[in-house]
Parts: C-alpha cells; sequence; structure tokens
C-alpha cells in the first residue's frame, strides 16, 4: 500500500508590525519604514559612500528571506537598518516601537555618570519587580559605555577597590560622526531601552500599543559652551525632541551650600572639589537652546518636564533634616497586586528640595519655573556614600561593595508616568 507523501511544513513568517513613521534616533529624521535602508554584513561589501571606506555598505534591498531579513548582494543574511538620511544604525526596536526621547545635561564632575549607571541598574531591577515592565537594552551596542559604568560598579571582580568613572567627553565613543546634506558632522550617540509591560502588566495584553524605546542623550558639560553647538557639531540638537530634560545639579560646587556643610559633612569633595560657577549658567544655556530649538519666544514656557537633579544627596543631607529619603517610598501599592509610582510623594519632596534651592540658588529655581509649568526638583544619589581615597592606589572613588543608590530611578519613572502611555501607573492628586 503506497504511503502518502509526507508534508511540507514551510516555515511561518512573524507578524511583526511597525510603526507608520519612523523617528532616527541619531539625526531625527522621519521616514516610512519601506525606506529603511540595510547594513551589508557579507565582509566584501564595505565602503559605504556617505560613511566611508572602513564601513559597512548601506543598501535599499530587493530580496528577503522568510524571516523578514534582507539578503545582500553577495547573498549573505543582514540583521541590521540604517537611517536614509544619516545612514547611521538604526536598532529594529525603534522600527517596530514608538520612542520617547530624554535629554541629561550637568556640568563636568556633578555625578552624571554616576547617576545614569545607578539609574540604569535601579531600573533593571525596579521595573519587572515592583512595576511589571521590562526594562532593557534595545540594542548593546548602542550601551556600550553606560553597561561599561554598570558592570565596574555593581559587577565589580574587586568590591574593596574604590572605583573612579571617566567623565562625559566632546567626542569618542559617545559621538557618530556622518555626512548630513554634504557636510560632515558629528552626531551625539542615545543610550536605547526597550520598555514594555509584562505579564501582570494591565496592559499586556497589547505591547505594541504600550511599548516605548527610551533614547536617552548626554553631553558633556562642555557641549553647552557658547559656539560649541553649530551646524558641523549639532550635538545638542535633541533637546528639541525631548519629553522631558534632566538637568544634574551639585551642590558640591555651589559655595553657597558647601558652606553650609562645613562641619556637618565629612565627604572628601568639601575640599577637594573645584567650585563651578557655571552650573546655572549650563542650565541658562540648556533652556535658551530649548526655546531656540522649538521656536519659542523669551516669555513663553513649556508644560514638559524640566527636572533639577540634585545629585549627591548623601553628602547634602543633613541641609533637609526633615526628609530621609531612604525611608521615603516613591512606590506605593494600587490594591491589585501591581506597584505604581506615587507622583504625590515625589512632589513633596519636590517642594522641600526646592524650597532649600530657593535659599540659596533663587536664580537658579526662577530661571527653572520662568521656564517650564512642569518643574521637579529630585534629590538622588548615585552611590548612597561618599567617595574615599584608597591608600594604595591613591584613587578617590566609592567602593562597589559599599554602594547604596538612593531614588535614582526616581526622575526617569517621573517622567515616563508624565508622558501619559499608560506604561508607568502612578498615582496622583491630579
Amino acid at each position: 500500500m503506497p504511503t502518502a507523501p509526507a508534508e511540507t511544513v514551510r516555515p511561518r513568517p512573524s507578524r511583526v508590525q511597525l510603526n507608520r513613521i519612523v523617528v532616527c534616533p541619531n539625526c531625527w529624521h522621519k521616514f516610512s519604514p519601506d525606506e529603511i535602508l540595510w547594513i551589508a554584513s557579507n565582509p566584501n561589501l564595505i565602503n559605504d559612500p556617505v560613511l566611508g571606506t572602513d564601513k559597512p555598505l548601506r543598501f535599499l534591498p530587493t530580496r528577503f528571506n522568510l524571516q523578514g531579513n534582507a539578503i545582500d548582494a553577495r547573498g549573505s543574511i543582514c540583521d541590521s537598518m540604517a537611517c536614509p538620511r544619516c545612514r547611521l544604525k538604526v536598532p529594529r526596536a525603534c522600527i517596530e516601537t514608538r520612542p520617547i526621547f530624554l535629554s541629561i545635561a550637568g556640568t563636568p564632575s556633578c555625578g552624571k555618570s554616576f547617576l545614569l549607571a545607578s539609574m540604569a541598574s535601579q531600573l533593571r531591577s525596579a521595573f519587572p519587580s515592583k512595576l511589571k515592565i521590562s526594562f532593557r537594552d534595545a540594542d548593546a551596542s548602542c550601551n556600550v559605555v553606560l553597561n561599561a559604568f554598570e558592570e565596574q560598579l555593581f559587577y565589580s571582580s574587586k568590591p574593596d577597590v574604590p572605583v573612579r568613572l571617566k567623565k562625559t567627553e566632546e567626542q569618542g565613543d559617545d559621538y557618530a560622526a556622518t555626512i548630513l546634506d554634504g557636510s560632515p558632522v558629528n552626531l551625539v550617540s542615545p543610550f536605547l531601552f526597550a520598555v514594555s509591560p509584562m505579564t501582570g502588566h494591565p496592559n499586556a495584553s497589547d505591547p505594541y500599543q504600550y511599548s516605548r524605546v527610551v533614547a536617552l542623550y548626554d553631553n558633556a558639560g562642555e557641549s553647552f559652551a557658547a559656539g560649541s553647538d553649530s551646524a558641523n557639531n549639532p550635538v545638542t540638537r535633541h533637546l528639541s525632541q525631548s519629553l522631558a530634560t534632566f538637568y544634574c545639579y551639585d551642590p558640591m560646587q555651589d559655595a553657597r551650600l558647601r558652606s553650609q556643610l562645613i562641619g556637618k559633612s565629612d565627604d572628601v569633595q568639601l575640599s577637594t572639589q573645584v567650585v563651578s560657577a557655571r552650573q546655572e549658567t549650563v542650565l541658562y544655556e540648556v533652556i535658551e537652546r530649548i526655546r531656540r530649538l522649538r521656536g519659542m519666544s523669551q516669555s513663553e514656557k513649556t508644560d514638559r518636564p524640566l527636572m533639577v537633579i540634585v545629585t549627591k544627596y548623601d553628602s547634602w543631607r543633613s541641609l533637609m533634616p526633615d526628609t530621609e529619603l531612604n525611608t521615603v517610598d516613591p512606590f506605593v501599592s494600587r490594591g491589585d497586586g501591581l506597584g505604581a509610582i506615587d507622583l504625590r510623594v515625589v512632589r513633596e519632596v519636590s517642594r522641600r528640595t526646592r524650597e532649600l534651592l530657593f535659599k540659596s540658588s533663587p536664580d537658579l529655581v526662577a530661571a527653572v519655573e520662568s521656564f517650564t509649568n512642569n518643574a521637579w526638583f529630585i534629590p538622588v544619589s548615585a552611590t548612597g556614600v561618599p567617595p574615599q581615597t584608597d591608600p594604595v592606589t591613591k584613587i578617590t572613588g566609592v567602593k562597589p561593595a559599599d554602594l547604596k543608590p538612593i531614588w535614582c530611578e526616581v526622575p526617569m519613572l517621573v517622567a515616563l508616568a508624565l508622558a501619559g502611555a499608560g506604561l508607568v501607573p502612578f498615582v496622583d492628586t491630579k
């Protein structure tokens, strides 16, 4: 009796939902998904006409495999895509998920690098456990610098040896060179995170609707000097796109606050750190660039949040004795097994921090509140302890074994809650 022919099982192509309009996280060019370029994977296909002789060729494909990946001219399967304008890499998550752009700024040595590392580390644990939200790298190649910071602080093989992170530079791994409109330019490379609801989240049944790609842009303080942002060096143009702006303010660089800490803090930075007169100057420049890039008048106010992140709380906590952040929980249970960010608590802490800053730096507070209707003043400590000087290496830093970050995740949580995307649950009085 003849046997029936074996059934041929063909792979079913995955049904991927794409954004109608894609926004490049590098140059913010908007384009249709069918305009996306692919990056050749065959090692013989190099010499891109725009990026240079050592870069893989970018091309508009005509052939795909069953999984939807492009096939280059040498028959190799490709897995990376690029913007049709700047030709820099665009992670797949940006094609499938809507973006949220955020900017962070601050003067040199304000603690920004430590904050970013602690913020990312805390969010990776707080999001899943407390909010049923996944927080992960959208593309590990985009977060190499930040991941290195995290490894130094939270995964050190020598946890009793003080660590000092390198400062944010004006060039190097944080920037990408390309050609726009015939002119060579340097663009700041964002840190990219994929944020999506998990099982147990009230909107887990519709991940496309509620997932987001968070692009966080970080600049060196020198990037806000007069004339530093130009047509060939548009490194702070992300300010025009950002849903919220974080400004790191370091009380240890403020002579008016430092004088109040004498005898109350044993932080070595009181005697070693240079007092910066540029903190307010950088903030003014950030505000002025946002106005110019968004076409705002000098008297116009925005509703987008501007968050003054007051760093190194562990060193100046004595100036705000009525608030001990170690005992203030920014999370609350909603009663359905899901946690939420408690904006009522954050607003109260913001109010008290504002009062402290207004007494010593009224010009800073006035500048913020004359620019936005959505001002926040959030104290954080990226380390939880002041730095120490190692007697052997003579390096002044923080021992990874002593790290106890305080409220580092709160600014990002507040920004995403205010985005109104239905992703971060929150409780508020408004």
